[in-house]
């Protein structure tokens, strides 16, 4: 039988009367009838139609954030929200592995909790030039409407907020130019799409990034002692600039981590490895790249049961400046000190 949007299709058969055999057969087509909305809702199969909204936009033009992750920010005023019932944006992120889609309900933008809603895309260090596009969609009474569409990359922003920064703030362009420095560093290091690499179209702008090494003088150090281990732990810079602590899930049974950043305790991610271990993840915000992060694991009494680690990415960038990847530290480290001057 055909649906509402697929067409279906019969046999129409002769038989001899006599002896019941089959004397023709055709297949006759039904055409899909299509939807029959009421009330913006399917009466067939509960689809709900798509309308086209064009109050339904987002405030402002797309942003950057350099958090322990770049991304890119699009808000909606909330005023407008109270004409719906709900709203969403979908992201699409086009990459060298095809199109990967998600939905975001967004979140309160910090600081104007109540006027803004903020949508964010995390991209990773090393997909600054492949393409991300945020589409808003909302809900009234069953009915579906689509507002409007972004389409950009870290590099088109980058390069648009550097040459608007240009010769007037000179502080903020070259945050913009190191992170497209360090993106391609990252390409480059670990052999993503390094045909592609964000800082090729910075021109001029290109004397605004920060051209000297930065100096690394700081030391990872360890203290005391206790019955929890921690089998390794090294740096990151996957998706994120993160600490990895990997501990047997034994331990974890047992004993807790918790990591702190000037004393106040900081957000852990865990990575189930799926043999016996888990890694425990410290995510570094872009602007602490020289802070040093403590690290342990604490009994059930809240007393340090493992050795203290003492850790900051400026130092494992110092010791890994050697190599295929000692570039991409580099470059993370004037990323990082650009930030953390215009914060």
């Amino acid at each position: 039988a055909a649906d509402c949007t697929t067409a279906g299709s019969y046999d129409s058969v002769v038989y001899c009367s006599v002896c019941n055999a089959e004397m023709s057969r055709e297949t006759v087509a039904v055409e899909a009838p299509g939807h029959n909305y009421v009330d913006g809702t399917c009466s067939v199969c509960g689809a709900t139609s798509v309308l086209t909204d064009s109050k339904l936009v987002f405030a402002g033009s797309a942003g950057l954030s350099f958090q322990d992750y770049i991304g890119i920010q699009l808000m909606f005023q909330n005023s407008k929200a109270k004409n719906y019932d709900k709203y969403y944006v979908e992201i699409t992120q086009i990459t060298p592995e095809g199109p990967v889609t998600t939905i975001s309900a967004g979140a309160p933008f910090p600081g104007y909790e109540t006027t803004f809603t903020l949508f964010e895309q995390q991209i990773v260090s090393w997909s600054m030039t492949e393409q991300v596009t945020m589409t808003l969609y909302a809900e009234k009474d069953g009915v579906k409407y689509q507002g409007a569409s972004i389409t950009t990359t870290v590099e088109e922003l980058a390069l648009e907020k550097a040459a608007g920064y240009a010769g007037n703030d000179e502080a903020r362009c070259r945050t913009m130019v190191d992170v497209l420095n360090y993106g391609a560093a990252v390409q480059i290091a670990f052999e993503h799409n390094a045909a592609n690499l964000p800082n090729t179209k910075l021109g001029d702008l290109a004397q605004y990034g920060t051209q000297t090494q930065p100096e690394m003088t700081a030391e990872n150090t360890t203290s005391g002692s206790g019955a929890a281990k921690v089998a390794a732990n090294n740096i990151s810079l996957q998706d994120k600039v993160e600490f990895n602590f990997m501990v047997k899930d034994t331990t974890l049974e047992t004993y807790t981590p918790k990591a702190t950043l000037n004393g106040a305790e900081v957000a852990l991610n865990y990575t189930d490895l799926g043999n016996g271990y888990t890694v425990v993840r410290v995510a570094i915000g872009a602007a602490n790249m020289r802070t040093t992060y403590t690290f342990a694991l604490y009994d059930a009494n809240g007393n340090v049961a493992s050795k203290v680690y003492n850790v900051s990415a400026e130092a494992y960038a110092k010791s890994l400046l050697t190599g295929t990847t000692g570039a991409a530290y580099v470059a993370m480290m004037q990323y990082g000190d650009s930030v953390a001057s215009i914060k």
